[in-house]
């Protein structure tokens, strides 16, 4: 989480000058390369995370979890696909308080909230399940995702398959970025 509210703080200001300017197109484009280049460096960590769950959960956890090991690496690797899912949530709430509508935020992130207090009560009171408390983050971070496009689409027609080519065309022009 650190890592991504750190590069969140820093679209940010980039993202609300370019929208207090006019500039949507440029608002867009950083919004795009941002969720797409950490997403992208997001990726190994959760797929490292996905293939060694096992020896990563005996490593933090210690012998102790040795019994409760398969229960625990299935909740430890839907976790990592929840560590893919979060860029882009992240990064559609800044980009709705970056173009003045953090009232739109505040409303995605209210569903999100109503949605997972209501998963995990029947994750833990229905199925009496560990296992559906992690799915279910996955699910309220979903709909936090479509909602929060719902929302951008509507408010300044993001298109998600933008996401693709503009990290594309960022990672291309790396030199150009960084000099």
């Amino acid at each position: 989480g650190i890592p991504l509210h750190s590069f969140a703080m820093t679209a940010y200001p980039r993202m609300s000058k370019k929208a207090i300017d006019g500039d949507l197109n440029g608002t867009k484009s950083i919004f795009y390369s941002y969720v797409g280049i950490i997403t992208l460096l997001f990726f190994p960590v959760a797929l490292v995370s996905f293939v060694f769950a096992e020896h990563l959960v005996l490593f933090l956890g210690g012998n102790e979890y040795k019994d409760a090991l398969p229960l625990l690496t299935l909740i430890f690797r839907v976790f990592t696909v929840y560590i893919m899912l979060l860029p882009i949530d992240r990064f559609t709430g800044v980009l709705l308080d970056s173009i003045n509508r953090p009232k739109l935020n505040l409303y995605k992130v209210l569903v999100m909230t109503f949605a997972n207090i209501i998963l995990n009560i029947l994750a833990v009171f229905v199925f009496k399940s560990l296992v559906a408390v992690a799915v279910g983050t996955v699910l309220f971070t979903l709909m936090g995702i479509f909602l929060g496009f719902h929302y951008l689409k509507r408010e300044i027609q993001i298109q998600s398959r933008q996401i693709v080519s503009e990290s594309v065309d960022f990672i291309k022009n790396l030199k150009t970025h960084l000099g």
